[in-house]
């Protein structure tokens, strides 16, 4: 065999040097020998399991002429087909002598210098499986035994391959290909990637091979393995096989496409080769199987195929998931792909081996054999492997010796505590269950899989049955080292301290090496004076299992694994614990040894195995969250085995059966084993009339489980028989609160809220725990039921009673009263002063920072109250007065702490229930209460939700602010802020906030600083006194469209405007009247308006492409209009002295107009290459600046009309803003680029760095009077100031609008800039060097950026602390620190002068405050976020 194996891997290297095409084939070819019979084994076809009916065999004859290395041909000449070697059987059995003729003489390949011999005799086997399939191509090859030499070898081995000749549709390849002469009347079949086979009759075939060889290969080197291509070419042949004719078995169909198609990423998984070669044998003889199966076949068959097919079906699916391109291309990079594609491959080989195979592990390797059912195929086999381990005879004697000594007695004597000791119910039924042991073999035999694996699941799902047959299946394949079965019903069975003793002991008898190693460390143990028995038992699994393991299993490559099941049921849940610390954090490292155990999935267990340090070390799975389906499937497997094996239901239908009494009560179980095994237990008790027992548990009723409800009467008869009253009353009352709970609740929880120890919830409910599942020894966890129809049962008041056929059970529950019970213990529960909610319920240390970032939490059982009494009250409708009464008492006085409960329970949405309760409840006071109520959370939801504190310090203050409270008495909370507005005839503490009616599109300052004029989108020019903040007259209503400019005149006395109702219009600045007629002529939008120094003109740009000019005291026209763009003039402004005027265009030029005559002055000025953005003279008038959206700004001579040096370039987007310093030295401009920059009049050059802050387009830019600052709005909201020397920020951005700026000026004198936004108001902001006394009574007379409002409208200092919260529709009226007016909006002062209580002192605020307040009282100003200076900013 090894022999044949080396010379098999020397072909493959020798065909190579041949081409792609032929090595491939070849290789496939070779690999495929152990998979077919000899010749004379093959079957007859009256005999043969796959061929069937008809299946024949044809001699195929080989003649090919080729020349040796020297040039001389190689003659080979064709043996007798008879002329052939056994060998292995397709699954891998020795074949059996049968008599057959002698071998003739084998052929020679005859060279001058030396004769090499082979032999190929062809078969050729007409498909049985489909008449769509060709027919397969059986070569065998004859190879040499010894090393390549003159002299002739022995030709004593042979190998065998097969072939899919194409489909029909296939292309054939053009005989040119392969350069061989056909013998006559020829023919040519293809094989794709393969020679082509040539065809000549019935009896006689031959094989194109290459007209030529290379030189023999080289013997020195001797392959280890099978080339990547032969295999993967192998097991695609297999598979695609498979995948034509498996129609039978449509999920194997579907899997098996899928990992051909994954198949295509070969590179990714040329280590995987293994497992591949696994899943073409077992899919191959899976397919057989299902072929040929019968349908009379034995019921346990077609369980074990159903289940399969479940498990096949929902493994196909995932990997068809995989075939897609995307993951495809990742699978040849990503190795969590690439292992989650084996892990489903493995799945599949072990499901397939579970459901239809028996294994057991042999001499000659790992043995699986089609279980005993199938006896219609005749080839039912497979082996893999070998057992190589050497001396394992010697060290089991060795360890047998030690065993009967006293060697491990230290380790204890607990018997029946493996996996077959007899006493349990034994193993899953057969075809159940097939998906989650596969997937458990496959986690045990993957190397990379973490080493332990938690199963757990609600009492009643199988969670024994499923380890009995995990530890079954491991040790039909040699993997299980141990088991240990815990039980509550033997002391050994239930002590934690003996479970590591035992396996150990238990491992060192199934792998003798281990054993060794172990007795080795319990002598270290003595020389220490150690007890096994008696040490910790993270020492426990040290010593006693993983040093000896790391020693015993070094190089294993099968690996070993232990089971212990039912973890639950022992008693010290403490050593539980350090059991699991102790096997997760002790990582076995390389060795292949791993743990599984089960449990209930109790709370203390959840604690260490769901902890982020331990829960990567293993994998977890809850038994009640399989899907749906696949437990569905196997619980009818389940039912049908266990009623189907009774015979006297058997007898009663006979051919009828399952009849459909069957069906009902699988559907009736749902998930859940135990309803099934109920049902089941009380149909086939041993007494009674198990066929009507049958027709009662599966009758027709649509509505109730009839069966199930008299199970449950019988059960529950029998506890309120024994029952006290107070007892029966108290059960009464647990129950309620298990029909009517929201959510299944946790024994504490039940305590609480019906008033009892949890003791006394336990003792209650603990005969019921056949129908409830209650936690052993934890209260924190809740209690469930395992079926809904025990809820159905102990709601239905129709059924008859044994104890009173007059009156209703005494454990019947009426719904609406459970209802009324348990609204009255809730709002009890949380109205209580010791144990519900009040001020500080929510347990928040500090009021600066926001739940999630403290350590916040409600008990659960105000937890549920708070969140759940709303829907009890609804669920009693008519809601009883008394309820009602409660209802009012509860929230008239703690409404404000109930919200904060829900806040630190993340649930403050809850309170929108409010709403329907108002609906439902009669009494009108509670109606308002409700409603006002339900509008407080409404506008203060967010705040709420983020920190439970500002429920107190922001949402009163504006809750009073916005609604007034005057007709509802609020809880007094003295030591608050107070918000008001200012001028507004108000009270105190109430205010309307009233915004302009639409946003300003333009703003301009008058010459003496006092007066603000905005223009609005919706028409309308309002004057504004920039002191007082208040609005000068009326609104100047006159244009008809969006205000696009204003400007004051000279001496202040008149306003123009323009309009995108294509008018310009004049204006009385004192009276706010129109001054005249609009100044019509324009035929489009006007842009733009300015005075000229004099005052006596008024030059309007427009999209019109014109500029007009207007007399200032007329309103008439002066002259023709000024026409020479050719697109919209965007820009104009006078010169200095007045006597021109510049106009930018889309067009792309400048032009200069006389302002006398209207005539053009020269040329245009030519030489930006997109639009024209913005314009202006310099001081002294000599030169004109242009922005454009070429990214530039350009400089023109006002006498020549010539551009001045070059481009101004740095920008990299539009130029939206241009001007220049008072003293014309400097431009500045503003940028679509975010930035500000400034640039030398003289040279061109840019000064310094670009001014970079802003995060959105520069909206506008303008110097201060000095010179010294310049200032920038944008989009992103806000105003900056920079230093026109060095080009630095000068502070913190000046933030505050909530939408685009769109225009900033400076005030006359510098201390000033207001700025105008889309968000309706102009903001006045405060750049003096006046600082403000330390503690301001408010909160605007604190310097600019003390505090800030952040996008959440949280006002925070600069360290992030949580200082108020301001509602939407008060932030752009509120004055913010370094705030002088906001102009558009009644300003909103928040006065701190008894916000004193925050912080870590927010409970106080319930307190009055202290007549002299000290500063450590006020707000904390916090850090500076910049080392840059404001002017005003006290630091």
């Amino acid at each position: 065999m090894e022999d044949r194996g080396r010379h098999k891997h020397k072909a493959v290297k020798w065909v190579k040097n041949k081409g792609r095409h032929f090595a491939s084939s070849v290789g496939r070819l070779i690999d495929r020998t152990s998979t077919r019979p000899p010749l004379h084994q093959q079957p007859t076809p009256e005999s043969h399991p796959i061929l069937g009916e008809g299946g024949s065999a044809q001699a195929l004859t080989v003649d090919t002429q080729e020349s040796s290395s020297s040039g001389a041909p190689l003659k080979r000449t064709q043996s007798s087909p008879t002329d052939i070697k056994p060998h292995a059987d397709p699954l891998g059995e020795t074949a059996s002598s049968a008599p057959f003729p002698k071998p003739a003489p084998s052929s020679q390949f005859h060279t001058p210098d030396n004769s090499l011999t082979t032999t190929t005799p062809m078969i050729v086997h007409n498909s049985p499986h489909d008449p769509q399939i060709a027919p397969q191509v059986d070569l065998r090859i004859t190879e040499p035994s010894a090393p390549w030499s003159n002299t002739a070898p022995q030709t004593n081995g042979s190998q065998i391959i097969k072939f899919l000749e194409p489909a029909a549709s296939q292309p054939l390849p053009a005989a040119s290909e392969h350069p061989t002469s056909l013998s006559a009347g020829a023919t040519e079949t293809s094989i794709p990637n393969h020679p082509t086979l040539l065809t000549t009759g019935p009896t006689n075939q031959t094989l194109a091979l290459p007209s030529a060889l290379d030189s023999p290969p080289d013997q020195t080197s001797q392959s280890k393995g099978t080339s990547s291509s032969t295999w993967y070419a192998a097991v695609k042949a297999t598979l695609a096989a498979v995948e034509r004719a498996s129609d039978v078995f449509t999920p194997l169909k579907s899997a098996v496409a899928a990992v051909n198609v994954i198949l295509e990423t070969k590179d990714a998984f040329r280590d995987n080769q293994e497992d591949f070669e696994k899943l073409g044998k077992r899919v191959d003889l899976l397919d057989a199987i299902m072929r040929s199966f019968p349908s009379d076949a034995p019921q346990e068959l077609k369980d074990r195929r159903n289940g399969l097919e479940r498990t096949v079906e929902d493994l196909a699916r995932t990997l068809e998931a995989k075939t897609s391109r995307k993951v495809l291309n990742r699978l040849a990079f990503t190795k969590e792909d690439q292992q989650d594609v084996m892990r489903i491959v493995r799945e599949i080989n072990f499901a397939i081996e579970f459901a239809m195979f028996d294994v057991s592990v042999r001499s000659e390797g790992l043995v699986l054999e089609a279980i005993q059912g199938i006896k219609w195929l005749k080839d039912r086999t497979i082996k893999e492997g070998q057992i190589t381990e050497k001396g394992i005879a010697r060290v089991a004697e060795g360890v047998a010796k030690l065993v009967k000594s006293d060697t491990f007695t230290a380790l204890g004597d607990v018997r029946g505590s493996g996996f077959s000791n007899g006493t349990r119910r034994g193993e899953c039924i057969a075809g159940s269950r097939v998906g989650l042991v596969s997937q458990l073999l496959a986690w045990a035999k993957d190397p990379l899989s973490g080493h332990a694996f938690w199963l757990s699941g609600i009492a009643g799902t199988g969670k024994t049955a499923v380890s009995e047959t995990f530890c079954s299946q491991l040790a039909k394949r040699g993997l299980l080292g141990a088991s240990f079965f815990c039980s509550l019903t033997r002391q050994d069975l239930s002590d934690i301290f003996l479970v590591i003793p035992t396996l150990a002991k238990t491992m060192a008898k199934a792998h003798p090496t281990f054993g060794a190693e172990l007795a080795q460390a319990l002598e270290v143990c003595w020389g220490k004076s150690q007890d096994p028995l008696n040490m910790k038992i993270e020492d426990q699994w040290m010593l006693l299992i993983l040093l000896p393991a790391q020693k015993a299993f070094q190089g294993h490559h099968s690996g070993v694994t232990l089971c212990v099941d039912a973890l639950d049921e022992c008693g010290d849940r403490k050593a539980v614990k350090k059991f699991l610390v102790a096997i997760l954090s002790k990582s076995p490292g390389p060795i292949p040894l791993k743990i599984f155990f089960t449990s209930l999935p109790e709370s203390s267990m959840e604690e260490v195995l769901q902890s982020p340090l331990l829960s990567s070390l293993r994998q977890s799975l809850q038994l009640h969250n399989i899907e749906h389906n696949i437990v569905r499937g196997d619980i009818e497997l389940y039912i049908h085995h266990s009623l189907g094996s009774i015979k006297a239901l058997r007898d009663e239908y006979g051919a009828a059966w399952p009849p459909p009494e069957v069906q009902r009560i699988i559907e009736r179980s749902d998930t859940l084993f135990i309803v099934a095994a109920t049902i089941i237990r009380e149909i086939d008790t041993g007494v009674g009339n198990r066929i009507e027992r049958l027709r009662e548990f599966g009758g027709p009723t649509p509505q109730k489980l009839v069966g199930i409800h008299g199970l449950y009467r019988g059960i529950i008869e029998k506890v309120f028989v024994e029952l006290r009253p107070n007892e029966k009353e108290n059960l009464r009352s647990c129950l309620s609160l298990l029909v009517a709970a929201c959510r299944p609740l946790a024994v504490c929880e039940y305590a609480k809220l019906l008033g009892m120890q949890p003791s006394t919830v336990r003792e209650l409910l603990r005969p019921l725990h056949s129908m409830i599942s209650i936690p052993p020894g934890e209260d924190n966890h809740p209690i469930v039921i395992y079926h809904a129809s025990f809820v159905d049962f102990l709601t239905d008041e129709d059924h008859p009673t044994t104890l009173d056929l007059n009156s209703a059970h005494p454990w019947t529950i009426k719904k609406r009263e459970a209802q009324v019970l348990v609204a009255e213990q809730c709002l009890t529960l949380m109205d209580d002063d010791d144990e519900g909610v009040f001020l500080s319920v929510s347990g928040a240390s500090t009021s600066y920072r926001s739940n999630s970032d403290q350590n916040l939490g409600l008990r659960s059982d105000l937890a549920y109250a708070c969140t759940s009494w709303t829907d009890h009250v609804l669920g009693t409708q008519p809601i009883p007065s008394s309820l009602e009464g409660q209802v009012a008492g509860f929230l008239g006085g703690k409404w404000l702490y109930w919200l904060e409960a829900l806040s630190v329970s993340g649930s403050v949405g809850y309170a929108r229930t409010l709403g329907e309760l108002t609906k439902m409840v009669a009494d009108n006071g509670l109606k308002e209460l409700t409603t006002r109520i339900w509008n407080f959370w409404q506008m203060f939801a967010t705040p709420i939700s983020h920190s439970a504190p500002h429920i107190y310090l922001s949402a009163l203050p504006f809750y009073e602010a916005a609604l007034g409270a005057s007709d509802w008495i609020l809880p007094e909370f003295p030591s608050l802020a107070i918000v008001h507005s200012v001028g507004m005839a108000t009270s105190t503490r109430g205010c309307k906030v009233i915004l302009t009616p639409s946003r300003v599109e333009c703003l301009a300052i008058s010459p003496n600083g006092n007066t603000a004029a905005a223009g609005s989108e919706d028409g309308i020019i309002q004057l504004w006194d920039v002191q007082s903040g208040h609005t000068v007259g009326e609104p100047m209503k006159g244009h008809t469209s969006l205000v696009t400019s204003v400007c004051f005149s000279p001496n202040g006395s008149k306003i123009a405007s323009g309009s995108d109702d294509k008018s310009v219009r004049l204006w009385d600045a004192e009276s706010g009247q129109a001054v005249g007629e609009p100044m019509e002529g324009h035929t489009n939008w006007v842009t733009s308006v300015c005075f000229s120094p004099d005052g006596s003109k008024i030059a309007s740009g427009s999209y019109d492409h014109s500029v007009r000019l207007w007399d200032a005291e007329s309103g008439q026209a002066v002259g023709e209009p000024m026409e020479g763009h050719t697109s919209p003039v965007n820009s104009v402004c006078f010169s200095p002295d007045g006597s021109k005027i510049a106009s930018g265009s889309y067009d792309h030029s400048v032009r200069l107009w006389d302002a006398e005559s209207g005539q053009a002055v020269g040329e245009p000025m030519e030489g930006h290459t997109n639009w024209v953005t913005s314009v202006c003279f310099s001081p002294d008038g000599s030169k004109i600046a242009s922005g454009s959206y070429d990214h530039s700004v350009r400089l023109w001579d006002m006498e020549s009309g010539q551009a001045v040096g070059e481009p101004m370039e740095g920008h990299t987007n539009w130029v939206t803003s241009v001007c220049f310093s008072p003293d014309g030295s400097k431009i500045a401009s503003g940028s679509d680029d975010h930035s500000v920059r400034l640039w030398d009049m003289e040279s061109g050059q840019a000064v310094g760095e670009p001014m970079e802050g802003h995060t959105n387009v520069v909206t506008s830019v303008c110097f201060s009077p000095d010179g010294s600052k310049i200032a920038s709005g944008s989009y992103d909201k806000s105003v900056r100031l920079w230093d026109a020397e060095s080009g630095q920020a000068v502070g913190e951005p000046m933030e505050g609008h909530t939408s685009p700026v769109n225009s900033v000026c400076f005030s006359p004198d510098g201390t000033r800039i207001a700025s105008g936004s889309n968000d309706k108001s102009i903001t006045v902001w405060r750049i003096t060097t006046d600082s403000p006394t330390a503690h301001p009574s408010h909160l605007h007379l604190y310097p600019l950026h003390t505090f800030s409002m952040n996008a959440d409208g949280w006002i925070c200092n600069p360290s992030g602390d949580l200082l108020l919260w301001i509602p939407p529709q008060f932030r752009i009226s509120l004055q913010q620190p370094g705030y002088e007016r906001i102009i558009g909006a009644p300003a909103t002062q928040v006065d701190l002068t008894q916000a004193l209580y925050h912080g870590t002192n927010w409970r106080r605020c319930i307190e009055a405050p202290p007549n002299q307040p000290s500063n450590n009282l006020r707000w904390p100003v916090g850090t500076t976020r910049s080392d840059n200076h404001t002017s005003g900013i006290d630091r």
